[in-house]
C-alpha cells in the first residue's frame, strides 16, 4: 500500500519530473537551431579539412600536419562518400552541417549517461537533475554545438566510468568482466580520439589501486582479473590504431606529432581563466558541484567496505579537474571531459540542500521545492545563451563556396587559420598556423614555405591572408603581397605573377586546373558540368558576375563561348564591365561566341568585374533541358586583341 505521504507527494514528483524533461528537452532541441546560425570556431574547419584529406587518400601526420589522435576524422571521412564536396557548394554546406548534427546526436548520448552516472549515485532525482544542470551550462552548450573530437571524448569518459562503476558494484566476475572490458575499450577509443582523455588515467588507477585493497589477500586473484579486464580493454583501441600507422609506414609520425610534439608545446595558458568563465556563466552549477564534491568526499569516509565504486566517479572528476592545470592550454573545450561529471555532483549538492532547507522549514515536498527552484536556476544560463543567437555564420559559409567555385580539386590553398580553404588541398604540410602552432615551426620549415613560393614549386591559386599568414616571416608576407592580388572575400587573395601573366587567352568556367590567365566565378552561377569533353557553367537567374583579372588595360575584345538554353523572342544580353554597359547581344541555340568590344579606358590593373544580365525571363522550349531558371551555359571568357 502507498502511504498517504507518498501518495500527497506524487503530484509534485510529478511537476518535478515533467518540469525537468520540458527543460532539458528545450534545450537540446534550441540546439538544432543554433547549430544552423552559430558562427564556426575555425577548429571546426580544421577537423573536417583533415576529414576530407583522409577521403582523398592522404595519411596524417605524414601527408600533412596534424596533433590530434585521428578517431574523429577518420569517422567524419565517411561522410565524404554521401556529400560531393568537389563540385557542388551546396553539398559541401550541407555536410558541414551533417557534422554539426553528428555532435547533437552524440551530445545526447552524453546525456543519457549523465543521467545514468548520477542515478548510480543516488537514484533518479540526482539523475534527471544532473542532466538539467549539464543542459544548462553554457560552455558544454557552446562546445557541443562544435565539430570536434572532444565531443565523442567526453561521451566515451562517462560511459567507462558508468561501466566500470557498475561493475564494481556487480556481485560475479563474468557480468563485472564484460563490463570492465567495455569500459577500457571506452576509455581507449576517447584516448584516440583526444590525447586530454589520459588526464582520467589517474583517477582510475587510484581507484582501482582502493579495490585491490579493500580485496586483500583473498579475493586479490578476482580483483587483479578486474584490473587486467580493463586495462586489456583500454590497450587495444589504442594498438589498433598504432599498428594501422606501423602497416601505412608512418607509425614514427603518429607518435612524433599526436603525442611527443605536445609534450614539447610552446603555449602557455593559465586554467584559472576556464573556471572563472564557468563560474560567471553557471555560478549554481560550480557551488553546487563544489558542495556535492565536498560532501562525497565525507560520505566515501564513513561508508562500509567495498568503497571503490563510490570513489571511481569522485576521483575521475577530480583527476580531469586537476588536468585543466596540466595541460598547457585549457581552453573551453577541455572542460566537455570534467562537466558531466561536475553536474552529477552538482545535483547531489542540489538534494542536500533541498533537504536541509525544507528541514529548517520543517514543512513542505522536497520535490516540489525542487520544482520551483530548477526554474530559476535555469533563468540566468538560458540568458547567457542568447550569444549563440547572435553570432552568425553566413560570411564564413559564403567565403567557402567561393573558394569552392574557384579553386580547382587539383589547385590549392594557403591559409593561415581561417579554414576556408576546408574542401581544398593545402599548400604546405602545416595546413593551420594559428598563434599555437606558429611558434612550433623550425626556420627550415618557414624557409621550405618562401623558397617553395619563390620557385614556383608551391603555388597555391588562392591565399587566406589572415592575421596569422600576416604574422608569419616578413620575406613571406613580401612574397604574398608581391603575387596575390586582394579579392573579395577578404582576405583572400588571388594568384597574380604578373612575369608570368599573360592577358588574352580562354578562361574556363569550369573547375580543372588551367595554365594562367583564369576568371574568378562569382554568384549567379550553377555548379560547374561536363558534356562532350566540355566543361562549363550555366547560369542562374538574370545576373551572373565574373572577376577578370588584367595586367595590362588595351582595347579588348571579350569572347563569351556559349550556350543558350533557355529562349524567348528578343531575348538579349548584356555585358557591363566594371559597372558600364559594353553592348548587347541576341541569344541564338547552339554554341556560339558572342563578342563584345571593350576600351582600355573601361578597364584596369587588377581585377575587374564583368556582369553578363538578360534582358527578360525567358520560356524554356527544349524539354530535354533542365528544368531551371537557365539562360545561358557559358565554356570560357576569352580577351583578344582585335
Amino acid at each position: 500500500m502507498v502511504s498517504g505521504e507518498a501518495r500527497s507527494n506524487r503530484p509534485w514528483r510529478t511537476a518535478y519530473f515533467a518540469t525537468t524533461l520540458a527543460i532539458v528537452l528545450l534545450t537540446y532541441f534550441l540546439r538544432l537551431g543554433f547549430l544552423e546560425r552559430r558562427g564556426f570556431n575555425p577548429d571546426e574547419l580544421q577537423h573536417l579539412h583533415s576529414s576530407w584529406c583522409i577521403s582523398q587518400g592522404f595519411l596524417p601526420y605524414r601527408d600533412y600536419f596534424d596533433h590530434h589522435t585521428p578517431w574523429l576524422h577518420f569517422g567524419l571521412s565517411i561522410l565524404f562518400s554521401v556529400f560531393d564536396v568537389t563540385t557542388d557548394p551546396e553539398e559541401a554546406i550541407s555536410l558541414i552541417f551533417s557534422g554539426r548534427r553528428a555532435m547533437w546526436v552524440i551530445t545526447g548520448l552524453i546525456l543519457a549517461l549523465t543521467f545514468w552516472v548520477g542515478r548510480q549515485q543516488r537514484g533518479v532525482d540526482v539523475g534527471l537533475m544532473a542532466v538539467l544542470l549539464l543542459s544548462n551550462t553554457v560552455m558544454f552548450l557552446g562546445k557541443t554545438l562544435e565539430i570536434r573530437p572532444d565531443v565523442p571524448a567526453s561521451a566515451l569518459l562517462v560511459l567507462a566510468v558508468a561501466l566500470s562503476t557498475s561493475a564494481l558494484r556487480v556481485p560475479g566476475p563474468q557480468k563485472a568482466r564484460w563490463r570492465l572490458v567495455s569500459s577500457g575499450l571506452a576509455l581507449g577509443a576517447a584516448v584516440m580520439f583526444t590525447q586530454k582523455a589520459l588526464f582520467v588515467l589517474p583517477g582510475f588507477a587510484a581507484a582501482l589501486a582502493l579495490h585491490l585493497w579493500e580485496g586483500g589477500k583473498s579475493r586479490l586473484n578476482e580483483t587483479s582479473r578486474n584490473v587486467y579486464w580493463l586495462a586489456g580493454g583500454f590497450l587495444l583501441p589504442i594498438l589498433g590504431t598504432l599498428s594501422f600507422f606501423a602497416i601505412e609506414g608512418a607509425l614514427s609520425d603518429f607518435i612524433e606529432l599526436s603525442f611527443l610534439i605536445n609534450l614539447r608545446w610552446k603555449a602557455r595558458l593559465s586554467a584559472w581563466p576556464l573556471f572563472e568563465e564557468l563560474t560567471v556563466q553557471n555560478p549554481f552549477l560550480v557551488a553546487l558541484g563544489v558542495l556535492g564534491l565536498v560532501k562525497a568526499a565525507v560520505e566515501l569516509r564513513r561508508q562500509s567496505l567495498p568503497r571503490a565504486a563510490t570513489a571511481l566517479p569522485l576521483l575521475a572528476t577530480i583527476s580531469l579537474v586537476v588536468g585543466a592545470f596540466l595541460i598547457p592550454v585549457p581552453h573551453r573545450h577541455y572542460a566537455l571531459a570534467f562537466l558531466p561529471f561536475a553536474a552529477v555532483y552538482a545535483a547531489k549538492g542540489f538534494w542536500d540542500v533541498v533537504v536541509a532547507f525544507l528541514a529548517l522549514l520543517r514543512r513542505g515536498s522536497r520535490h516540489g521545492a525542487a520544482a520551483i527552484l530548477l526554474i530559476t536556476l535555469s533563468l540566468h544560463p538560458l540568458y547567457q545563451s542568447r550569444v549563440f543567437w547572435e553570432r552568425r555564420n553566413w560570411s564564413t559559409l559564403q567565403a567557402i563556396e567561393w573558394v569552392l567555385r574557384n579553386v580547382g580539386p587539383d589547385e590549392t590553398v594557403l591559409d593561415g587559420f581561417s579554414g576556408l580553404g576546408v574542401f581544398r588541398r593545402h599548400a604546405f604540410f602545416f595546413f593551420f598556423l594559428h598563434d599555437e602552432i606558429r611558434p612550433m615551426l623550425r626556420d627550415e620549415d618557414w624557409r621550405e614555405l618562401v623558397q617553395g613560393l619563390e620557385s614556383g614549386s608551391i603555388a597555391p591559386k588562392v591565399v587566406v591572408f589572415d592575421r596569422h599568414l600576416e604574422e608569419g616571416p616578413p620575406e613571406l608576407r613580401e612574397l604574398i603581397e608581391r603575387d596575390y592580388l586582394p579579392a573579395e572575400p577578404e582576405p583572400v587573395r588571388v594568384r597574380f605573377v604578373r612575369e608570368s601573366w599573360r592577358d588574352a587567352g580562354p578562361r574556363v568556367l569550369g573547375l580543372r586546373a588551367s595554365p594562367l590567365p583564369y576568371v574568378l566565378v562569382e554568384e549567379g552561377w550553377y555548379a560547374p558540368e561536363e558534356e562532350g569533353g566540355i566543361e562549363f557553367r550555366r547560369s542562374r537567374g538574370k545576373r551572373s558576375r565574373l572577376r577578370v583579372p588584367i595586367v595590362e588595360p588595351q582595347d579588348f575584345e571579350a569572347i563569351i563561348r556559349g550556350r543558350a538554353e533557355m529562349t524567348a523572342d528578343d531575348v538579349t544580353m548584356e555585358l557591363a564591365v566594371n559597372g558600364v554597359s559594353v553592348g548587347e547581344l541576341e541569344l541564338v541555340s547552339g554554341w556560339q561566341d558572342y563578342a563584345f568590344s571593350i576600351s582600355k579606358s573601361r578597364l584596369k590593373p587588377g581585377l575587374n568585374d564583368f556582369l553578363i544580365t538578360f534582358s527578360q525571363t525567358p520560356r524554356q522550349l527544349d524539354p530535354s533541358l533542365p528544368a531551371r531558371n537557365t539562360v545561358l551555359a557559358v565554356h570560357s571568357l576569352s580577351l583578344r586583341l582585335p
